[in-house]
């Protein structure tokens, strides 16, 4: 089931239009798709989930993730 579910890194961001910039600007990612207060970028396959997150030192959400459908 896992080895055909794509894969996203969520990556927390304690600035989220900062790290917008970023991604698009400097790194050249567009924009997939706008979701839960964050924005998806497809990136070699996978997917990375730039997420507005407090600042803090560590999250302790889950850092990557596989998109399943529901059973």
């Amino acid at each position: 089931m896992l080895t055909s579910a794509p894969i996203r890194a969520c990556l927390p961001a304690s600035n989220l239009p900062r790290a917008r910039k970023f991604y698009e600007q400097q790194i050249g990612l567009q924009p997939k798709e706008e979701y839960a207060g964050g924005v998806i970028y497809e990136c070699g396959g996978a997917e990375v989930f730039p997420l507005s997150h407090p600042p803090r030192r560590t999250s302790k959400a889950s850092q990557a993730y596989w998109q399943v459908t529901a059973a």
